[in-house]
């Protein structure tokens, strides 16, 4: 998301950091991930499927939405 809107890479941490103060509701769900992966979490690991799937879906369609519009606005 961050790569997308700012033209830079972050590292995991920074971006769960940023993500969360830009998308509160989706704290719970960042804090996860972050932790999972900081503290060695294993593919097996049952997690949390549905609201990584619902997360991603929902950010990438507010990105390509916006990413659109930009693009209208830019051929009128």
């Amino acid at each position: 998301m961050h790569r997308l809107q700012n033209g830079r890479q972050l590292s995991k941490r920074q971006a769960a950091d940023r993500t969360t103060a830009a998308l509160p509701q989706w704290d719970g769900l960042i804090t996860w991930a972050r932790d999972w992966w900081y503290d060695g979490g294993e593919d097996t690991d049952p997690g949390r499927a549905d609201g990584v799937h619902t997360f991603v879906h929902e950010i990438s369609s507010t990105i390509l939405a916006s990413e659109a519009a930009a693009n209208a606005g830019l051929s009128r």
